[in-house]
Order: C-alpha cells, then structure tokens, then sequence
C-alpha cells in the first residue's frame, strides 16, 4: 500500500513498535504520524477500519479524503450510534441504501458538507430519534428517510431544490420539517405520506410563495412560519 499524502504530509499510523510517535525525520525528509480516530461504536470501528482504514486504523486526515459512502452499513442492525460520521468533513454523496435496515441506530450527526443524499440512504432506520441538521443539502432523494419512525424533526439549509417521492413517507414521530430556503424546492406531492404529524416550517415571508407553488398546493395547511 502507498503512504497516503496530503496537505505537504505524508500520513501514517503514529502507534510504531508500541509507543506513540508523531514526528521523525528520514534522510532529511519530515514523516508526520497521523492520529488515529476510536469511534463509540465498535461496528461503525469496524466497518470504516475495513473500508478506509491504514493498517487497521482509520485516521482523521484519512477521512478528509472520502467525497462519497455507498452502501457501507445497509442492514447493519448491531450499528448503534454513529455521531462520528460528522468527522468526514469533506463527504458530499451519501449514496443509496448506506444505512438502510439500520433498525438500531440511535444517534448520528450527518456530515456539514453533504450536498445530495441518494436513494434510501435512511430507510427503516427506525430507532433513528437525533433530530438532524443538513445545511448545505441540494437534493434530497426518493425514500431517502422513509421509515424513520423515531425521528422527530429535520433541519434543511438554503440550497434545498429537489425533494423526491416519499422522502419523508411513514414517519410516523416527525413534528417538524425546517427548510431554509426562500424558494420553494420542487418536490413530489408525497413525500410526507403517512407522516401525519409533521408540520413544515419555513420563514414567513416566503409562506405564500411555498402554498402556491406546484407540488406544494396539498400541503398548504401544514406550512407555518418558524
């Protein structure tokens, strides 16, 4: 395996022979030791270990690196906790099915930078209660959070402009949908289908433009104000 460069360094496990080391130089050339990270849940270790990791550790520069997740932890129901996943930075695609069937998930904080969340990214993540922050989300995919039963309210930023068919379908604890932007994100008539409890909040001066607009219409009576 080739040792991984960024930003003027070059990056290594800093364990060596048993003791920590985060600095050496080699015929004259600066080696930096990156620093691993220990995630809560030893599956999420796991999982990103595989996946991403460095001689069996996974590192937050390494971290930097990853632009797009797949389907890394579809059916994961041993997946509990994940309020680590924030630490991928730099993470804009979070692909389909990445944690559909996680029926124990609990707590995950989803990276600031994410821009398009794919196809049932969320599905079933039904114990899934952390109430969640997307500010810089563009598109929203069908069924993206369908089944997310515990999970009461969604915060989306202002570049909002695609939400898909039943995004947000059978959420059934949802109270509150946010969303930032002034304009109107095109969307399917249903994609708060058996969610009947959630309200859509959205700043007041843009409240007639979201009851009129196309798609909108059948909503009408959920949007209020923030």
């Amino acid at each position: 395996m080739s040792i991984p460069y960024l930003n003027g360094r070059y990056l290594l496990p800093f364990i060596v022979n048993g003791r920590q080391v985060k600095h050496m130089k080699v015929n004259g050339l600066d080696i930096y030791f990156d620093q691993p990270i220990t995630f809560t849940d030893p599956v999420a270790q796991q999982v990103c270990a595989e996946k991403y990791g460095l001689n069996g550790h996974i590192t937050f520069n390494l971290l930097q690196r990853i632009y797009a997740v797949g389907s890394l932890f579809k059916n994961r129901a041993d997946l509990i906790t994940f309020t680590e996943f924030q630490a991928f930075n730099n993470l804009q695609t979070i692909g389909d099915d990445c944690f559909n069937g996680c029926t124990n998930l609990t707590n995950l904080k989803i990276p600031q930078n994410v821009t398009t969340i794919l196809p049932r990214a969320f599905k079933d993540c039904t114990s899934l209660a952390t109430d969640l922050w997307i500010p810089k989300v563009s598109v929203v995919n069908r069924e993206a959070f369908r089944g997310c039963k515990a999970l009461k309210k969604i915060e989306i930023g202002t570049n909002i402009y695609v939400i898909n068919a039943l995004a947000f379908a059978d959420c059934d604890s949802l109270e509150n949908l946010t969303l930032h932007a002034s304009r109107p994100p095109q969307i399917a008539a249903d994609i708060l289908q058996n969610s009947p409890n959630c309200m859509i909040y959205v700043y007041s001066n843009s409240i007639n433009g979201y009851k009129s607009a196309s798609g909108w219409t059948d909503l009408k009576d959920r949007i209020f104000p923030m």
